[in-house]
This record gives C-alpha cells, structure tokens and sequence, in this order.
C-alpha cells in the first residue's frame, strides 16, 4: 500500500507542476503585438518597389516600440542601407514618415550583423503611442542612388507593446 500512496503523490505532485507552469505561461503577457517579414526578390531590390505591412486591429492601449529587421546576403554592396518607413494609422489617424539609416558594418569593413549566409540585423525606428482597436499599414522602400540593389533577402517589422518597468 505505500508504494501506491508514493505514486499517486508523485503523480498529484507533477499534475500540480503542469498545471502552475501552464497558468505561469498563460497569465504572462505577450509583448509582441506584430512581427512579419517579406521576401525581396533575389535578383535585387528596385528602387521603388515598397514593402508593405498590413497592421490589424491592435488589441490594447499603450507604448510600442517599432523596429525593423533585415537580412542580408555576402552580395550585399554597402556598409550601410537607407531606407524610409511611411506609418498610416486609422480610427485615431496618425501619418509618419521616417529614414532610417542601416548600420551593417563597421568603417573597416567589419560585419556587425549575425548568421551564416544570411545576416540578420533589428533596427530600432520609433517609439509610438497607439490605441486599442487602431489599424493601418506600414510601407518601407530603400533609397539608395543604385538601381537594383542587390544582397537583401527580407526586410521585416516589429511592433511590440512597452511594459512598465516593475
């Protein structure tokens, strides 16, 4: 009979465990409120080809922090790329246009971004106060002189929800 007793209270005691890890996951907040990529074509980014981001309805009020990430291949040129970020928002409106200049390498030529034969790098943009319910689209385009720049593999967008320090 004890080893029966041992073994339900070490079941009890597991289920006891699941079940405060899974309230643990559940009660804990996700920051990220959007996070998606788009692909550049692989024969170069034209110049006034956008990349669009579609924003659905934001869930809460609050602070966000909006940056971009990119990826990048060896056949990338510079050691830096330019690009402009338009922001449109709805229901309140809210229009921002912003250039953000993509450090990705030192002055001596040193990579500063991680991977292998993809580079991935976040860029910090803007910090933004929205509203539940408010929607829009965030378009990025590179303004560099070259025509067809070569080297970018995805560009993507981050917005996350700001949470007071405690």
């Amino acid at each position: 009979m004890t080893h029966h007793h041992t073994s339900v209270r070490r079941l009890a005691a597991g289920l006891s465990a699941i079940l405060l890890l899974l309230l643990a996951t559940t009660a804990c907040e996700k920051r990220t409120a959007v996070y998606a990529q788009r692909s550049i074509a692989a024969d170069g980014w034209e110049p006034f080809d956008t990349v669009m981001f579609v924003i659905d309805s934001l869930q809460r009020d609050g602070n966000y922090a909006l940056s971009i990430d990119l990826r990048t291949t060896s056949s990338f040129p510079y050691q830096a790329l330019y690009l402009r970020i338009e922001q449109h928002w709805e229901d309140p409106e809210m229009v921002r246009c912003d250039t953000l200049c993509c450090q990705l390498a030192t002055p001596d030529g040193d990579i500063t971004g991680a991977g292998i034969s993809h580079l991935q790098y976040t860029f910090p943009l803007a910090r933004l106060q929205l509203t539940a319910g408010q929607h829009g689209h965030i378009v990025v385009r590179h303004i560099m002189q070259r025509e067809m720049l070569p080297g970018v593999a995805s560009v993507g967008v981050k917005i996350e929800r700001e949470t007071p320090a405690g």
